[in-house]
């Protein structure tokens, strides 16, 4: 999945459910030997319909954090229909929503990774000293 999307070695750690639920999971890279900065701009570059909801250094390592301009919530909301909804819920399966950026040491800023580490216990699975990837996507709920 994302395959197209993903930075050159990155490595598939975990998925798991995000802040939407199960409706907008995680999906968990790691990246060694590479600069941080590389990585963000290759993003930045490929998904230049994305808004930047945050690009600073943190910790000395930057940070980045991209959103889709338009959602897939409003796109969903947009359905006049309910019985429309599974149709267009299948249209927009797997549409990334966001992607982060942030070194794997990161652990004082709000961020996907934050959520991992501590809302799911996944520490453990993170690589020390790499450029974390998360790419959030959105998941049918509806069958």
């Amino acid at each position: 999945m994302f395959e197209e999307l993903l930075y050159p070695n990155a490595e598939f750690l975990f998925e798991v459910n995000g802040l939407g639920g199960p409706m907008a999971p995680y999906r968990y890279y790691a990246v060694k030997d590479v600069d941080i900065d590389q990585v963000a701009d290759f993003y930045l570059d490929r998904l230049s319909d994305f808004d930047i909801e945050l690009d600073e250094v943190e910790e000395g390592h930057r940070h980045l954090m991209l959103t889709r301009t338009e959602s897939v919530l409003e796109q969903l909301g947009q359905v006049d229909d309910p019985a429309e909804l599974p149709a267009r819920g299948r249209e927009l399966d797997g549409k990334l929503i966001g992607v982060e950026v942030v070194h794997a040491s990161d652990d004082t800023s709000i961020s996907r990774l934050r959520i991992a580490r501590h809302g799911y216990d996944r520490a453990d699975e993170i690589p020390a000293d790499s450029v974390v990837i998360v790419l959030e996507y959105f998941k049918n709920p509806y069958g």
